[in-house]
């Protein structure tokens, strides 16, 4: 019986830990991309959100109305970085977005304008 017992509680430890890891993992990818209040920068249909939306960030890295992504291609190597989260967060060097401070990721102009389309943006 002494076995069963301590068998019992080692499982309930197990669970516990592996429910607790979960959580932190979870909370952590949250901060990532929320650390500076939010999802503002979003379109049509992200559908994210937190609530905490910093709608007064205001950066030229913010693309609003018809993006023109020949145009951000200053260097004309066919590649942009932009934010995983804030579709219309583009620039043509490496960076932080200013809605959510996640690393711009490296992407061609096809896949730029892909996720933009995708994400209700209108693209020139």
């Amino acid at each position: 019986m002494n076995k069963i017992k301590k068998r019992i509680a080692s499982y309930t430890l197990i669970i516990l830990t592996s429910t607790v890891m979960l959580f932190a993992q979870t909370s952590r990818v949250d901060a990532q991309c929320c650390r500076t209040g939010g999802h503002s920068g979003h379109g049509g249909g992200s559908g994210q959100g937190h609530g905490n939306v910093k709608e007064d960030v205001k950066s030229e890295l913010i693309r609003e109305g018809t993006i023109d992504l020949q145009a951000i291609d200053a260097n004309k190597d066919g590649k942009v970085f932009q934010c995983q989260m804030n579709w219309n967060v583009i620039s043509d060097s490496k960076g932080d977005c200013p809605v959510c401070n996640m690393e711009l990721k490296e992407v061609t102009l096809a896949e730029a304008k892909d996720n933009l389309i995708k994400n209700g943006f209108e693209v020139k």
